[in-house]
């Protein structure tokens, strides 16, 4: 409830009075300003009663009552009495022959079926508003209401219909001479240029507007077409352009005293910061943000979508202190906090909104600071509860990246590739079918993870399961043929014994070794570890060629014994598998063992 502000007296006495009328029509507009929408209302009401007791048919004057009767409505969430005001006002002046009235009443009638959400219907309102503007001579009038439906049918995805109107729109404030208001629509034509995609047409046109604005001395203006300017630049990848264009938005806002403007300068700084991996600097803006608008207090979307990405930023700035080496057990936890008291009050203040996609954003970033922390099953549920909201509201794109984030989890935390594989498939499709090429690109990345990790774990198994052959095969060795085996001299038994090394001199790595050197070298090994006098070609698999995982490290230690000071892995022969690879192998070591013993 606002302060009293004083009123005409009502009831008994005298007529009403024209000035009567528009004394309580002003009243009745005070409180409305003042937040008293229960006396805005009382008084506008009285208002309309006296108007229609004074005048036959309807005035001017009566159109502004019902819109603050309306508006009263509105901020209340009566829609539907809200409705009522606007229609009984298009009646009031359908017949009245007052053309600009008739337009007022119907231009107030589009507005509230927008806030109710029949975008079509005030589409129709406001185009009505237009005709009836053009016939009472009034072109203001005309090209706002043109103005009003070009931004609403470019919601609706009319984007050429919606730069005709806006169009038409221009070229009557150009005759107007209004400088003010035809940077407004430029804006506005920028704005469809985006929806367009057509980010090109987009600068041009926020460039222009910005360019009016200045001439018009109006700096807040200025400072909004710089948004629109960023944000154009942005969606072009332009990030430098971008980042000075917001700063410089920010200081025209503060300069202003816009503290919207200035709150959402700070925002597209988080953004591009985050998208430079700023992230320390993304933090910064994130929490300038947020002061701004709890300061303003009625900008609680606004609120949810930076603590969002506030959460995401401390995540970030989390895993780049655990990647460099630098972040001890204490850091981390207090970086896993911070990220998910940002997420949780999110998400509380989200649904107090009741908005189905601040909710499932803010679970998104919920199940992923769980994810961070490794609580796999919390993760999860949260991430499910998210995918099901987006769901049951028919949001495709949000969808798709919960199913993103849940492929994510599922490798992590459950170290399942295949349902893993199933969700970043399932994101990247729906992805694809709302046309996020960047959504789509994090889908195939996520995808590229998991068959690199899947391939990873393959490898290590298999070499697992080698090494524990090698180590039966060591234990398995029969005792009697080891005591009865048939005698013969070293020599012989090195040249016809499969999987003997034969006695080879020793090479000197320091005189400097040849290709063809080594090659003979692994090759006279390979051959008697494999029992064969035949050659073995440079690219053919020594597995291939009969060398057993049994064999495969005899070849190692045969050939690390012949090379004294070379350094080679215990998985030479699986890593390099064939003469030519373990050839250039050992070259590079060699060389530059040779370089350390100098």
């Amino acid at each position: 409830m606002g302060p009293p502000v004083e009123e005409s007296p009502e009831g008994g006495g005298p007529p009403a009075t024209e000035a009567d009328a528009v004394e309580l029509q002003q009243v009745a507009a005070k409180r409305l300003d003042a937040g008293d929408e229960d006396g805005a209302i009382s008084a506008a009401l009285r208002a309309l009663d006296m108007f229609e007791e004074v005048f036959v048919n309807a005035d001017t004057r009566e159109a502004a009552c019902y819109r603050t009767l309306a508006m009263a409505h509105l901020e209340v969430k009566d829609t539907q009495k809200a409705l009522k005001a606007a229609k009984e006002c298009v009646e009031r002046f359908e017949d009245s022959g007052n053309k600009q009235g008739h337009g007022d009443a119907l231009q107030l009638l589009s507005l509230v079926q927008d806030r109710q959400g029949y975008v079509g219907k005030a589409v129709r309102s406001s185009t009505r508003a237009a005709y009836a503007f053009e016939d009472a001579g009034y072109q203001r009038g005309q090209a706002k209401a043109l103005a009003t439906a070009g931004k609403m049918l470019s919601r609706l995805g009319l984007y050429n219909k919606a730069l005709r109107n806006l169009q038409e729109a221009l070229d009557a404030f150009e005759e107007l001479n209004d400088i003010g208001e035809q940077a407004n629509i430029l804006r506005d034509r920028a704005e469809v240029y985006m929806g367009k995609k057509d980010t090109k047409s987009a600068v041009r046109c926020a460039n222009e507007s910005r360019e009016l604005f200045q001439d018009a001395k109006d700096t807040k203006g200025e400072a909004f077409a710089l948004l629109q300017l960023c944000a154009a630049q942005l969606a072009d990848d332009d990030l430098e352009r971008a980042a000075r264009t917001a700063e410089e938005a920010q200081g025209l806002a503060s300069d202003a005293g816009d503290a919207v403007g200035e709150a959402a300068a700070y925002r597209i700084i988080v953004d591009i910061s985050a998208k430079t991996q700023q992230y320390e600097a993304a933090l910064k803006a994130g929490q300038r943000a947020l002061a701004m608008y709890r300061e303003l207090g009625d900008r609680q979307a606004d609120e949810v979508s930076t603590l969002i990405a506030n959460a995401g930023n401390h995540i970030m700035v989390t895993v780049r202190k655990q990647e460099s080496g630098k972040a001890t057990e204490k850091t981390l936890k207090e970086g896993c906090d911070k990220a998910l008291k940002a997420a949780k009050e999110a998400l509380s203040t989200a649904k107090k909104l009741s908005d189905p996609q601040l909710i499932g954003g803010a679970m998104h970033s919920v199940a992923q600071c769980h994810t961070m922390a490794g609580k796999a099953t919390e993760a999860m549920k949260v991430a499910q509860d998210g995918l099901d909201i987006f769901r049951q509201n028919g949001d495709m794109q949000g969808e798709a990246a919960m199913f993103v984030l849940i492929a994510n989890i599922t490798l992590l935390l459950f170290n399942d590739f295949q349902r893993a594989r199933d969700a970043a498939e399932e994101g990247i499709w729906l992805f694809q079918q709302v046309g996020d090429k960047a959504g789509e690109d994090q889908g195939w990345d996520m995808l590229d993870r998991i068959e690199k990790e899947q391939a990873e774990e393959r490898r290590k198994a298999q070499l697992a399961q080698q090494q524990q052959q090698i180590s039966a095969a060591m234990t398995q060795i029969p005792v009697a043929f080891v005591q009865h085996a048939p005698e013969m001299p070293p020599e012989e038994e090195d040249r016809r014994k499969p999987g003997a090394i034969p006695s080879l001199a020793k090479l000197d790595i320091g005189a400097g070794l040849s290709p063809e050197v080594i090659q003979k070298q692994i090759s006279d090994i390979a051959k008697a570890l494999i029992g064969d006098d035949e050659d073995i070609d440079l690219d053919t698999p020594l597995m291939e060629a009969g060398l057993t995982s049994n064999t495969a490290v005899s070849l190692r230690n045969g050939l690390s014994e012949q090379l004294p000071g070379v350094n080679l892995p215990v998985t030479l022969t699986f890593d390099y598998p064939s003469i030519g690879a373990m050839t250039e192998l050992v070259l590079e070591n060699a060389s530059k063992a040779a370089l350390k013993n100098r």
